[in-house]
């Protein structure tokens, strides 16, 4: 994915979070967009030449 793709499924996984606060899958999903969020520092960091 690109940096960009990863920006827009952060905020897509994030609308979802605040519409669903109760859903039984909440916990998964806000997993799943902190990977992301993570993935994204990771990619940054590597284009800046930091590991």
């Amino acid at each position: 994915m690109t940096k960009q793709q990863i920006k827009n499924k952060i905020s897509e996984l994030d609308y979802w979070l605040t519409n669903n606060a109760h859903h039984t899958n909440y916990t998964l999903v806000l997993k799943d967009k902190k990977e992301l969020e993570q993935q994204l520092i990771t990619l940054e960091q590597n284009e800046q030449g930091i590991k």
